[in-house]
């Protein structure tokens, strides 16, 4: 029992292991605020001001998505490119993320994986 005792005594904690955080690309995420997994904190990018970063570390748009590029509020996505609408005919993308603008156009595109069903991106 004394042998234990002395033991414990002795007994040094195994040097320090140094954390190597993870990156944004190892996470796979794109921007937002992510753990680095040894206790800090890291920026993984920004959005800018036509989008906003989602749960999972995506940019997704906050008005139309026209290819690969989030189009400013109002603007319809007409043959591949943000339009500002005409003064004949005033999009109506108020509630739709994708699909018809009425006016010829589109209110936006789905990324990834998603389907564009009665003006909502769904899986």
């Amino acid at each position: 029992m004394e042998e234990e005792v002395e033991a414990q005594k002795e007994w040094k904690p195994a040097p320090d292991i140094p954390c190597e955080p993870v990156s944004c690309e190892s996470l796979q995420v794109l921007c937002g605020e992510w753990p680095d997994g040894c206790g800090e904190m890291q920026q993984c990018g920004s959005c800018g001001d036509t989008a906003y970063c989602n749960q999972v570390g995506e940019c997704v748009c906050k008005f139309a998505l026209c290819g690969e590029v989030c189009c400013p509020e109002g603007d319809s996505c007409c043959e591949g490119a943000c339009t500002a609408p005409t003064p004949a005919c005033v999009p109506d993308c108020d509630t739709n993320e994708c699909g018809d603008d009425g006016c010829g156009c589109t209110c936006g595109d789905c990324s990834g994986k998603l389907n564009c069903q009665e003006g909502s991106c769904v899986k």
